[in-house]
């Protein structure tokens, strides 16, 4: 069973010696700004990211939480983020995944 994403989870990445914040929200999807900005920075809504229109997936994909992680990698590989920036996104899906995969242990540790 997988980790519902109930609260924001954030990364720091540098990028040509600039301290960015990446995050991913519940509600306001993929974001990154600048750190120490007061800014609200990008952000791109989850159901972009996922691909949900009018509260409809626009195809069915399986669904599993590594399947839309690897959409999400594709999807940022071909993006015009500068290539670091896009390591460090990439590393931080890596991150939530392995949290995501842990969590299923320990929950099926504790059914036992």
């Amino acid at each position: 069973m997988a980790t519902k994403l109930t609260k924001p989870i954030y990364r720091e990445a540098e990028v040509n010696g600039v301290d960015y914040i990446v995050g991913l929200d519940p509600e306001t999807g993929f974001t990154s700004r600048k750190k120490g900005s007061r800014g609200k920075g990008a952000s791109t809504p989850l159901r972009m990211l996922i691909g949900v229109v009018d509260d409809k997936p626009k195809e069915s994909r399986g669904g599993t939480r590594e399947e839309v992680v690897n959409e999400l990698k594709s999807k940022i590989l071909g993006s015009g983020i500068d290539y670091k920036l896009k390591v460090e996104i990439l590393d931080a899906l890596i991150d939530i995944l392995e949290v995501d995969r842990l969590a299923i242990l320990e929950g099926a540790t504790h059914d036992k």
